[in-house]
C-alpha cells in the first residue's frame, strides 16, 4: 500500500470525522517517521474514539458533576430517601477514551514518552 493510499479519507466519514482524520495525519507526517500500511487502521481507531469523546465530553459539559446521586426510594424508617451514588456515565466514557487515544498516540509515536 503506497503513502498516498494510507494517508486517503475513508468514503464513510462525517465532516467532523474528516477533520480528526486530517489532523491525525498532518501529526504524522509532521512527525516524519516510517508510515506502514497497519497505521491506517491506527488512525480509524483514533478518529472514532476521538469522536465518541468529544461528544461524551460536549455532554459531560451541561451536567459537570463527575458522581451522579439517584434516589431509589425511601429506607424502612419512611424519612431518608435511599440514594445510589454512581459515577457520571460521560465522565467514564470521556477518561476510557482518554486512555485508548494515549495507548493509539504511543503505537504511532506521536508523544513524549514515546520518541525517547
Amino acid at each position: 500500500m503506497s503513502k498516498e493510499n494510507i494517508f486517503h479519507t475513508p468514503n464513510d466519514f462525517t465532516e467532523d470525522e474528516k477533520q480528526v482524520w486530517f489532523e491525525i495525519c498532518d501529526a504524522v507526517k509532521d512527525a516524519g517517521y516510517y508510515v506502514r500500511a497497519g497505521d491506517r487502521l491506527l488512525f480509524y481507531e483514533y478518529v472514532k474514539i476521538r469522536i465518541m469523546r468529544d461528544r461524551a465530553l460536549k455532554s459531560w459539559n451541561e451536567k459537570p458533576e463527575r458522581y451522579v446521586k439517584i434516589v431509589t426510594g425511601i429506607s424502612p424508617d419512611g424519612v431518608t430517601p435511599k440514594i445510589i451514588i454512581k459515577e457520571n456515565e460521560h465522565y467514564a466514557i470521556m477518561l476510557d477514551c482518554n486512555k485508548q487515544i494515549q495507548n493509539i498516540l504511543v503505537e504511532l509515536k506521536l508523544n513524549p514518552k514515546s520518541r525517547k
